[in-house]
């Protein structure tokens, strides 16, 4: 007898409510991108126990047949796509018709809804995969979905649920994007007695009510727009701001695009893309995470234009803000060893991590181009594939600009006899990780060079333990701050952490 059996539909059953629900988050994130799909203008959501004892969200929108209510809770039934042709063009956060069903599986599942075309409702409840009641039930337009004890039949998985305090922060985590997306409708969430509301208006009234009045005092919006392609979206440039992480929207969905992503050099940012759906592809990954994008290289480029534009755009003002925030003209600076640079201000404490201030400094002025040329005692040889050769020949114009002179030897080897007077040395390792990371992490040839100049400006920057004298570490500083973005290293790393003096002061109780 063979060894292969196929599985029973239960099991089946089972393991694919396992990969769409892993969390109570994971229902809360389904059952609003439906609520969100159906035209909802408000959306209530109610937690209990970090949602593993109760899940409730009810909504306005278009509504249920009763006759649909038993086919929502069956596998791949949908309302959004029709034919394969749909998922090329589908706007909807939600398509393949799992979802409900899942839900359905582990937990005690029930659903009341009214669509507008009919005068009562109906009522559908499902424990552990089987419809146990379905009647007419009187409600007004629109939907409420309960889920009761997420996982009661699958105890292994219950086991491995957190803590109700950090599910709720994996529910929350859910939520915050569809917060930011949709400014036009109003959500009430409930967590135990806590309530907090979000009323529908327009973005920047949703910043505020999300992140606090500071939102617009510490980050800067930029728009750019071509063809059929929008991008927009808000930077944050102070890494202790209310904007702490990244945020990209795709047709108003939440995904992640590493390509995107490694364009901005500031931990904080929202970033919102639309184009047509039939450019956009949403099926890569089972969560709908990640995306690819039919004109990726045009998205990039408009992504960077933008950010191009905000920074000279804000870099004037950050200028401005030096001389005001420090005390006696600089002259209050220790060194912590020899890796922090400690400045009294007139708040506080700052405290510079010197390497990072020093690659960001680098980093603008390799930038800007038109640094002088220092010759190598000894030239770097660099043997190159055949790929990396293109890529090089590519790269090498702008390598040149920044002080670089290489020379080709032979197809594939070269020779690098100079490098940028800024840098004090650049080993033949750094050359090679400079091109590896180059081809890895860009996508065109201008982040191609980007990532290089990170990388130079890294190495050669000053590393910690390096003692510096009160001079040159006021020098310092005062670079710093004329650069564009001094809270921030080329990386995205924090450079400054601010202490004001009242935060000290409670630390010994004063």
């Amino acid at each position: 007898m063979g060894r292969i059996a196929k599985l029973p539909p239960e099991v089946i059953r089972r393991i694919a409510a396992g990969e769409v629900i892993e969390r109570p988050a994971s229902c809360v994130k389904e059952l609003i991108e439906n609520a969100i799909d159906s035209g909802a203008t408000r959306i209530d959501v109610d937690i209990e126990d970090g949602g593993k004892k109760l899940i409730r969200v009810s909504d306005n929108g278009c509504g249920i047949l009763k006759e649909d209510l038993p086919l929502a809770v069956e596998r791949h039934s949908t309302s959004k796509i029709k034919s394969e042709e749909d998922i090329q063009r589908v706007l909807t956060l939600g398509f393949r018709g799992e979802a409900l069903p899942s839900m359905g599986e582990v937990s005690y599942l029930e659903i009341l809804s009214r669509s507008e075309e009919e005068d009562t409702g109906g009522y559908i409840k499902v424990i552990g995969g089987e419809v146990v009641e379905f009647r007419e039930a009187p409600r007004q337009r629109g939907t409420t979905v309960v889920v009761r004890e997420l996982f009661f039949n699958y105890p292994a998985r219950r086991k491995f649920l957190h803590s109700s305090r950090v599910e709720e922060r994996y529910i929350r985590s859910e939520i915050l994007p569809k917060l930011i997306a949709y400014p036009g409708i109003t959500f009430s969430i409930r967590y135990g007695k806590k309530i907090e509301r979000y009323y529908s208006g327009g973005i920047e009234e949703r910043m505020i009510q999300v992140f606090g009045r500071e939102f617009f005092t510490q980050c800067a919006g930029f728009f750019e727009e071509e063809d059929d392609v929008k991008v927009w979206g808000f930077v944050c440039f102070n890494p202790e701001g209310p904007l702490k992480k990244g945020f990209i929207f795709v047709n108003r969905r939440n995904v992640w695009h590493h390509g995107i992503h490694s364009l901005f050099s500031f931990p904080g940012y929202i970033v919102f893309i639309e184009i047509s759906p039939e450019y956009v592809d949403v099926n890569v990954h089972p969560s709908k995470r990640e995306v690819r994008f039919v004109k990726e290289e045009k998205i990039l480029e408009l992504v960077e234009r933008g950010l191009r534009r905000l920074s000279a755009r804000t870099g004037e003002g950050e200028r401005k803000e030096m001389p005001e925030i420090f005390t006696e003209d600089l002259e209050k600076l220790w060194q912590l060893h020899g890796t922090y640079i400690l400045a009294e201000t007139k708040k506080g404490l700052l405290i510079i991590d010197q390497h990072v201030a020093h690659e960001r400094i680098l980093y603008e002025k390799l930038k800007k181009g038109k640094v002088p040329s220092q010759r190598l005692l000894v030239p770097i040889v660099l043997e190159l594939s055949p790929h990396e050769n293109e890529i090089f020949k590519e790269m090498l114009p702008h390598l040149e600009r920044t002080g670089f002179v290489v020379k080709e030897l032979s197809g594939g080897t070269w020779v690098v006899e100079a490098i940028p007077a800024v840098i004090p040395s650049l080993s033949p390792e750094a050359m090679r990780e400079m091109i590896d990371d180059a081809i890895r992490e860009g996508k065109t040839r201008i982040k191609m060079f980007d990532e290089a100049l990170k990388i130079i400006a890294c190495r050669g920057a000053i590393k910690a333990g390096e003692k510096l004298s009160r001079e040159e570490m006021k020098t310092l500083i005062e670079e710093l701050f004329s650069t564009s973005h001094p809270y921030t290293c080329p990386h995205g790393r924090p450079i400054i952490v601010e202490m004001e003096i009242r935060e000290i002061d409670k630390k010994f109780g004063r």
